[in-house]
């Protein structure tokens, strides 16, 4: 008798190259859908979206606090998650008073918030081979990037760019952290 075998979540990632990070970090109750059957893995992931993956992973407690940043609204779904990473040291908001929510997260400051998240898992080793457009990189975020470059969590793009600025796919971010946990 075959084993039974197990039918995919989201029918949107079938031939996606990040299938297996999706579905396991599903499994794992660390990522979700957009809507039922549909993950959208080239869609792009926002500042809070991100740090919900992140918060979920680490396993945080969510905390009660006083609103934080302007944007962050009382009773929202990523309230408790925005809260706790920044009372943890992870994210920063795009201002003093700002988180950016609704913004989609660029490239560099997933890997901020992901070496925050981490850092006691990576090496801040910054030397090797730099990405073409280094120079693109803010200076807050060239640690970050070259510590999990050299840990080989992320890469670039092409022609070893790395897009500082661009933004990041759900599936880009969903990959970032399951290659920490795994």
């Amino acid at each position: 008798m075959k084993p039974p075998v197990k039918a995919p979540v989201f029918n949107d990632i079938l031939k996606h190259w990040a299938r297996t990070y999706i579905e396991k970090a599903n499994d794992d109750g660390i990522v979700s859908g957009k809507e039922e059957g549909i993950f959208d893995p080239d869609g792009n992931v926002t500042r809070e979206e991100f740090i919900t993956m992140l918060v979920n992973v680490l396993g945080l407690e969510l905390l009660e606090t006083e609103q934080i940043f302007d944007d962050v609204e009382v009773g929202k779904w990523y309230e408790k998650y925005v809260n706790t990473a920044y009372k943890n040291g992870i994210a920063n908001g795009i201002s003093e008073n700002k988180f950016g929510i609704s913004k989609n997260i660029t490239r560099q400051d997933m890997c901020v918030m992901a070496f925050n998240g981490f850092c006691k898992y990576l090496s801040e080793d910054e030397s090797g081979e730099r990405f073409s457009d280094d120079s693109d990189l803010a200076e807050y975020a060239k640690k970050a990037v070259y510590s999990l470059k050299n840990a080989g969590i992320i890469n670039g793009r092409g022609n070893n760019a790395f897009e500082a600025h661009g933004t990041a796919t759900r599936a880009e971010a969903t990959v970032i952290i399951c290659l920490f946990i795994s």
